[in-house]
């Protein structure tokens, strides 16, 4: 065996390993979810009943389209939510994900990633 066919099985030894470590960060224990571990709500958020309309009321937010925000909150598209509401996790967010997916009384709703205390 030469020395580059050692340097290349090598090298590809630790891409293995660096890939199941990976793996098992990203697929590991996750996001909590259901009843087992219910989540709240933080005061002064938004929820969609839409994925689609949590990310319209993110590009109104960043562009300061107030017109377009209130019209989605007057035809109840979306809606502030209280703080304190229990909740279980429907669509986590992942590593970067922007937004999660609830159900509040049977009820599914969408918001920012950072709406939702997440307790385990």
């Amino acid at each position: 065996m030469t020395q580059r066919g050692a340097y290349l099985r090598q090298k590809t030894a630790w891409g293995r390993r660096l890939f199941v470590i990976l793996y098992i960060v990203c697929l590991g224990p996750g996001w909590p979810t259901g009843e087992a571990y219910p989540q709240s709500t933080k005061e002064d958020h938004i929820a969609c009943v839409k994925k689609k309309w949590i990310e319209d009321m993110q590009k109104f937010m960043e562009t300061k389209d107030k017109i377009w925000f209130k019209n989605y909150i007057n035809n109840k598209k979306c809606v502030f939510i209280k703080g304190g509401l229990k909740v279980t996790i429907t669509e986590p967010p992942g590593i970067f994900g922007r937004f999660v997916g609830f159900k509040y009384k049977g009820k599914e709703y969408w918001a920012f990633k950072d709406s939702i205390i997440y307790k385990k």
